[in-house]
Order: structure tokens, then sequence, then C-alpha cells
């Protein structure tokens, strides 16, 4: 999946689940990832942007 499609999933989720899902998903990827690879380095802006949106959803919709 490209950076943008995932992006437009990313902004369309409301669910902080779903978002911590993608985010283990993502991070059990990179501990397997040669670093600093074009795949490691796209895995790291999808994590930063997964907790990006969670942060703005917590923001939204304080516990």
């Amino acid at each position: 999946m490209d950076l943008q499609t995932f992006y437009d999933r990313i902004d369309h989720s409301n669910d902080v689940t779903v978002l911590q899902n993608e985010a283990t998903i993502i991070t059990h990827i990179l501990e397997h990832a040669v670093p600093y690879s074009e795949d490691y380095c796209a895995n790291i802006q999808r994590l930063q942007y997964i907790y990006t949106r969670m942060t703005q959803l917590l923001a939204e919709f304080p516990a």
C-alpha cells in the first residue's frame, strides 16, 4: 500500500483501537526490517502518522 492510500485510511479512522493495532503491526515489521532501507523509512513515516492521528483523536474525545 502506498503512503497516500495509507494516510487516507488513517485519516478516516476514528477508532483508537484500530490505530493501535496498525501501530503494533508496523512495529513488528520494523523489528525485522533492514534499518534505513526504503521500506524501513516508509514504515517509520506510517508509525509517526498513526501516533499523530491518535493524538488528534484523544484531544477531540478526552476520556
